[in-house]
């Protein structure tokens, strides 16, 4: 096997010619669609039949994994389809993406052998087989993306004593608000490769296992250098539910992992005292048709109270703060959006960062 992942459109003669194996189970094909989403692929173990969904990703970054397995654990989003019913097939499989397989009840195999299969009699776990996909490219910017997260962690805490303690941090913040939402990606591969370039760019320094945050303006510096106003889609409508309505329906669904929502970085300005006057009926939402319902929001202009924008990121909900029943986006989040809004809104950056510059961001 070579270092180069098979595309979408192989993988289902693969199944055929068994070059995909996951002992004791033997799989089979069945009613081939067209397209590899919507082929079924039936696994056999001791007389005992169970039909997947599968879907094959040729990449396996850890972006990939979590927008997967947050499509199938969620429904709505994808009708006819569930968990339970859904196996995903992707080059290689670390054991903490099995992990986080296994935490949100989704079967995964890889091209190596290694998987968990859960079926209603049988759950079968192999790994350890090794990764002939692998490669050594450095991140090519630990300042923009989902991988930002570990460097934002440094502007909330000086120092971790060692990488997995880092990872722990950025999985509290990015997840905790969020306790049913799959825990995917943030790995620890990940981290060590954004480390070993905040090292080189001096911003943190490595003394043993321990890493230590070295210059927060420089941080601060490339963080904003690297930030950028997004264009997404946005929905501007009316709802006849009051604040207090919306917020508890919000929360609810964020707690029950049905939906991530959060306040904009615009929208939380206020909160934060730096910009007055903004819209604060301006959320966040990982599913805007999931949104939409819950909030009973009729798209329009006329008379509009609320504004929704869909965002399927970690980084958007990274450090997520829960004030008066309300979560508003992080101190670090709000920052950089009026970075790159108006002069009004630069303005107001502008205080933001100097709160952020003094080390005591939990403090804001």
């Amino acid at each position: 096997m070579n270092n180069v992942p098979p595309n979408e459109k192989e993988i289902p003669l693969w199944f055929a010619e068994r070059k995909i194996n996951f002992p004791p189970v033997t799989f089979r094909l069945e009613g081939i669609g067209g397209t590899v989403d919507k082929s079924v692929l039936v696994a056999e173990w001791k007389g005992e039949c169970v039909r997947y969904h599968f879907e094959y990703k040729k990449q396996f970054t850890p972006s990939v994994l979590i927008q997967t397995i947050a499509q199938y654990k969620y429904p709505v989003s994808r009708p006819g389809y569930s968990s339970k019913t859904m196996l995903i097939v992707l080059p290689y499989l670390s054991e903490e993406a099995l992990i986080q397989l296994d935490e949100n009840q989704i079967s995964g195999i890889d091209l190596c052998g290694n998987g968990i299969l859960l079926a209603p009699h049988f759950r079968i776990w192999r790994t350890g087989y090794p990764n002939p996909f692998k490669t050594s490219r450095p991140i090519s910017n630990p300042f923009a993306g989902d991988i930002s997260i570990f460097s934002r962690c440094f502007l909330l805490q000086n120092s971790f004593a060692s990488l997995s303690e880092l990872q722990k941090f950025a999985h509290a913040r990015t997840f905790d608000a969020y306790p049913g939402y799959p825990k995917a990606g943030l790995l620890l591969g990940t981290a060590s490769k954004v480390v070993d370039a905040l090292s080189k760019e001096l911003i943190v320094i490595k003394k043993g296992n321990e890493i230590v945050l070295n210059d927060r303006m420089r941080l601060l510096t490339l963080l904003r250098r690297n930030a950028k106003a997004s264009k997404d889609v946005t929905v501007i409508g009316k709802t006849t539910l009051s604040l207090q309505e919306m917020q508890e329906r919000l929360y609810q669904a964020n707690i029950t992992g049905k939906l991530r929502s959060v306040t904009t970085g615009i929208g939380s300005a206020g909160h934060y005292r730096v910009l007055s006057g903004v819209e604060e009926n301006s959320f966040y939402v990982d599913s805007l048709s999931y949104a939409l319902e819950l909030l009973q929001v009729h798209e329009g202009r006329a008379f509009a109270n609320i504004r929704l924008t869909e965002k399927q990121k970690n980084i958007t909900y990274f450090d997520g703060r829960y004030h008066n029943g309300r979560l508003w986006a992080s101190p670090i989040q709000t920052w950089l959006e009026l970075f790159v809004a108006g002069p009004r809104e630069q303005e107001a950056a502008e205080a933001m960062e100097t709160l952020l510059s003094s080390g005591k961001v939990d403090d804001v």
